[in-house]
């Protein structure tokens, strides 16, 4: 079984929609300034073997905003490959910003994906990982 001793620790952005700005990037320069995802939109984010994540991690604690979304609506973070579950993970109303923390399962080749109702830009920290077994 798993304690807390089976969470590592980690911190930087790994995603960043928005190209505004020269400080709007990622720890290691992938995943930024790819612009808005479009309504009814998923993002695919490779998760591991980024900002130091195990490639072999089950699992990553998030920090996910929708940014100036175009309306009301959700995001919801979910591993890919597998179907979208029922879900939000983040409620937001038009313009402004709505954050939330998440814990996601990790899907297919190491990502998860982010699928929001309204147009937005996202951003996304990560904050720790559970390594697999």
């Amino acid at each position: 079984s798993r304690g807390l001793g089976d969470v590592y620790k980690r911190q930087g952005r790994i995603y960043e929609s928005r190209s505004s700005n020269p400080a709007y990037v990622t720890v290691d320069g992938q995943s930024q300034g790819g612009g808005r995802t479009l309504a009814g939109g998923i993002t695919e984010i490779k998760v591991t073997g980024r900002a130091n994540v195990a490639t072999d991690a089950e699992a990553v604690f998030l920090n996910v905003a929708a940014v100036s979304p175009s309306g009301p609506g959700f995001l919801t973070v979910f591993p890919c490959g597998t179907t979208r579950p029922n879900a939000a993970n983040v409620n937001y109303v038009g313009g402004g910003v709505a954050a939330n923390a998440v814990l996601a399962k990790i899907g297919d080749s190491g990502k998860i994906c982010v699928f929001t109702l309204a147009e937005t830009d996202l951003v996304i920290d990560i904050n720790g990982y559970i390594p697999g077994s």
